[in-house]
C-alpha cells in the first residue's frame, strides 16, 4: 500500500513522452494510451502493463505458453481452429487447448502438453465429453446414424452404455 501511495504522491503513473505515450512497467516500451487497458484503481486510469504484456503474463501463467509459443501454434493452425478449422465465431482469440490427464487443474497448464488452439464451440464440446476418444466415437456414430431421421425409426446399433463405461 505504502508503495501505491508514494507512486501516486511522485506522479509516475501520469509521466508521459513529448509524443503522449506511456511507458509499460513490464517491457519499458512507450505506447500510445490506446495500447492499455482501462484499470480505475489507477492514477492515470489505465493499467501498468500494456495489453500485450498482460496477454504474455497470463497465457504463461495459466499455460505454460508464451505469447510467441501462441503465435507460432496460431500461424501453424493458419489462425483457425485445430478442430473446425474456422476462426472463433465471436472473434475471440482461439482457447489453448491441453490434455487434462497431465494436467487435471481447470484452466492451468505445464505447457508440455498443450495440444492446440481451438475455437471456443469446439474447446467447450470435448470439454463436455470429457476428452474422452470413445465417448466423441459415439457422437460421431450417433450424428452418422441419425442424419435426417428421427432416432427412434432407426436400428439400435453401436457401443453400448456398458462398453462405453457409462453407467446407464
Amino acid at each position: 500500500m505504502r508503495a501505491l501511495r508514494e507512486r501516486r504522491a511522485s506522479g509516475s503513473a501520469l509521466i508521459r513522452d513529448d509524443a503522449g505515450r506511456k511507458q509499460c512497467s513490464t517491457c519499458a516500451e512507450w505506447l500510445y494510451t490506446d495500447a492499455y487497458v482501462a484499470d480505475t484503481s489507477a492514477l492515470d486510469g489505465l493499467a501498468g502493463q500494456c495489453k500485450a504484456c498482460v496477454r504474455d503474463s497470463r497465457l504463461t501463467a495459466r499455460f505454460g505458453v508464451d505469447a510467441a509459443r501462441y503465435d507460432t501454434l496460431l500461424s501453424n493452425q493458419g489462425g483457425v481452429c485445430a478442430i473446425c478449422k474456422r476462426p472463433d465465431p465471436a472473434g475471440r482469440a482461439l482457447a489453448v487447448d491441453h490434455d487434462h490427464t497431465c494436467c487435471p487443474a481447470v484452466g492451468v497448464s505445464c505447457g508440455k502438453c498443450v495440444r492446440g488452439l481451438l475455437c471456443w464451440p469446439c474447446n467447450v464440446g470435448i470439454g463436455h465429453l470429457r476428452d474422452d476418444v470413445s465417448v466423441l466415437e459415439s457422437a460421431i456414430h450417433y450424428l452418422t446414424r441419425s442424419h435426417g431421421h428421427a432416432v427412434e425409426q432407426l436400428p439400435q446399433e453401436g457401443p453400448s452404455a456398458e462398453e462405453l463405461g457409462v453407467a446407464a
